[in-house]
C-alpha cells in the first residue's frame, strides 16, 4: 500500500526543492501558517481518489475476471463445436471433400482446388492428406474425370443447386450429393453404394435368367402377389391364350378359364394362399383359336 505524503515547510521552497520533495513520494506542499480547512480539503481530496483507485483496481479485476471466463466459455464452446464437426466430416459412412474454386484476373472459375478432405475420401484417392489438400483437380484426380467433375462443381456453385449422382471410382460405386456453402466453396459428399449395385445387378442378373428360363419351356409359368393376384405370366402364356399384358394381369386371366369350373378353381387358390400350402388343380383353359384344352397347374 501507498502512503500520500504531504510536506509542511515553513522555509521558502523553491520549484527545484518541489521537484526533489515528488521524487521521494510527496504529492503536495502546505506552507506554514497552515490554514486547517486547507489541509481538510487537500487530505479530503487525497481520500477521495485513493477510495476511487481502489474502486477502479477492483472493476479492472472484475472486468478482467469476466474477460477470461468468456474466454474459456468461447474456448471450450469452441472445442466442442470443432469436435461436432469433426465427428460429422469423419463420418464412417461418408466420404466428404471440400472444393473451392480458383478464379483468373476478371473472375471467371478457371480451377478448382481441395481445401478439405475427410480419412475416407484420402483412402479412397489413395493419397496422403498433403498430396490432397491445398491441390489442385488435374493433380488429384484421373485426366478423364477432371473436367465432368470442373463443370459439375461450377454449375452447382453458380446456381445453388444441390446435385445427386451415381458415380465409380476404381472399382467402387458410390451415391453422391454436391452442393454449395456459401459463395465459394462446394461440398461433395459420398455413400459407397458398392454392395448393393453388386446385389442388385446379381438379382437382375437372376431375374433375366429367370424369365429368359421361364420363356424358353413349353409350360405355363406364371406368379401371383400374397393376395393372389397374378403379376406375372410367361410367353407361352399370351401365345396360347392370345391375351395381352393387360388383359391377364390382376384379375383378368379369369376371362381364359371356363366359367363352370372357374369358383372351385378360386375357392382352392384362395384357401393355398391363406395357408400357404402347395395348390394343384385341372381344369380347362381357353385358347386363343376359342377351344378349351385341359391343363393340370401347380403351385407353390
Amino acid at each position: 500500500k501507498q502512503i500520500p505524503i504531504i510536506f509542511v515547510t515553513a522555509a521558502s521552497v523553491s520549484e527545484l526543492d518541489q521537484l526533489r520533495g515528488y521524487e521521494v513520494g510527496a504529492i503536495d506542499y502546505i506552507s506554514v501558517p497552515i490554514v486547517p480547512e486547507i489541509l481538510r480539503s487537500k487530505v479530503a481530496v487525497l481520500v477521495e481518489l485513493h477510495q476511487r483507485r481502489v474502486e477502479l483496481r477492483r472493476l479492472n479485476q472484475e472486468l478482467d475476471d469476466a474477460r477470461a471466463r468468456r474466454d474459456a466459455d468461447h474456448a471450450e464452446e469452441m472445442a466442442r463445436t470443432e469436435a461436432q464437426f469433426s465427428a460429422i466430416f469423419e463420418l464412417p459412412t461418408q466420404l466428404v471433400v471440400v472444393l473451392g474454386p480458383e478464379r483468373d484476373d476478371e473472375g471467371e472459375i478457371d480451377d478448382w482446388v481441395y481445401p478439405e478432405a475427410n480419412a475416407n475420401a484420402l483412402a479412397l484417392l489413395d493419397r496422403a492428406r498433403e498430396a490432397v489438400v491445398g491441390r489442385r483437380l488435374s493433380e488429384v484426380l484421373p485426366a478423364e474425370r477432371v473436367q465432368m467433375v470442373h463443370d459439375r462443381c461450377t454449375r452447382v456453385l453458380l446456381t445453388r443447386t444441390a446435385e445427386s449422382y451415381e458415380s465409380q471410382y476404381g472399382q467402387r460405386d458410390f451415391f453422391a450429393t454436391l452442393y454449395s456453402i456459401g459463395d465459394d466453396c462446394v461440398v461433395s459428399s459420398g455413400v459407397d453404394v458398392t454392395e448393393r449395385s453388386r446385389a442388385e445387378r446379381a438379382l437382375r442378373e437372376s431375374e433375366e435368367r429367370f424369365r429368359e428360363l421361364a420363356n424358353n419351356i413349353d409350360q405355363f409359368a406364371w406368379t401371383c402377389d400374397a393376395s393372389g393376384r397374378a403379376n406375372w405370366y410367361n410367353d407361352r402364356w399370351y401365345q396360347y391364350t392370345g391375351l395381352t399384358v393387360d388383359q391377364s394381369h390382376g384379375d383378368n386371366w379369369k376371362s381364359a378359364h371356363h366359367p363352370a369350373h372357374l369358383p372351385r378353381v378360386m375357392e382352392k387358390l384362395r384357401r393355398a394362399v391363406a395357408s400357404g400350402e402347395a395348390w394343384e388343380d385341372t381344369f380347362p383353359l381357353r385358347g386363343k383359336d376359342g377351344q378349351y384344352r385341359w391343363f393340370l397347374s401347380r403351385a407353390i
